[in-house]
């Protein structure tokens, strides 16, 4: 009884963490044999990918697209955790598009570092990004203050505002394009590498929030909470009846 109690009591702590009006997690994609998104959103788009048992393999502009997954078109997170085969040379990889393959702008790897187009040029600490190594990178922009910022690993490499909406999903389903060039000339597109997860918050989250982004609590944890507190009311009513 003292075990479950512990284990209500340390889920009610986690589910506060987040905060009144802090962003909520409102895609998870884990590539679990499937494009679906674990909290019941729209599904991904492959664009002639491979899909695994947990991640989806991509290459020569086979990425993958989302659509009407945003609330808010200059106001998220997004948490993609992802490997490239290479890295070498000075040649520009997009990673996220923002002008629904209609623009430059957008993420992208140049040599080991990350680089956005045309807002940022380089990164406040060296990225230092090897080939064939899984990373965890982080965008947020707040629609309130128009910062965007990029993190690698909880360490955050670049940030400007973005007063021009560079960093805003333009489409009017505000498209999202993961691992995909623009083809508006020079080839920007991504080596062959792996997706393992996609994940989307409603706004941009702090800093020391992204630091400790895989401990973020899912939107159901006070769901869960209500239903650990109503089991142990329950036990205890058995246990005094």
């Amino acid at each position: 009884m003292n075990k479950l109690r512990t284990s209500a009591t340390i889920l009610m702590l986690a589910s506060f963490t987040t905060g009144a009006g802090a962003a909520v997690l409102q895609h998870n994609y884990q590539f679990n044999g499937n494009l679906e998104d674990t909290l019941g959103g729209p599904a991904l788009v492959a664009d002639g990918g491979t899909l695994g048992s947990d991640s989806y393999s991509f290459g020569d502009n086979k990425g993958l697209t989302l659509s009407n997954g945003l609330t808010d078109a200059g106001s998220y997170s997004i948490a993609l955790n992802f490997n490239l085969s290479s890295l070498s040379g000075e040649r520009l990889q997009k990673i996220v598009d923002f002008k629904n393959l209609g623009s430059n702008y957008g993420v992208y790897t140049y040599m080991s570092d990350l680089f956005f187009y045309p807002g940022w040029v380089g990164s406040t600490s060296h990225s230092g990004l090897k080939a064939n190594t899984n990373y965890e990178v982080v965008l947020t922009r707040d629609g309130n203050t128009k910062a965007f910022t990029a993190y690698v690993d909880g360490v955050k490499q670049g940030s400007f505002i973005d007063n021009n909406g560079y960093a805003v999903f333009s489409s009017s389903d505000k498209t999202m394009h993961f691992f995909e060039d623009d083809p508006l000339g020079a080839d920007y597109r991504p080596s062959p590498g792996a997706v393992n997860s996609i994940r989307i918050w409603d706004g941009a989250l702090s800093a020391t929030e992204v630091a400790q982004i895989n401990a973020v609590p899912l939107p159901g944890a006070f769901w869960l909470l209500g239903s650990a507190l109503a089991g142990l009311g329950l036990l205890d009513r058995r246990r005094t009846a």
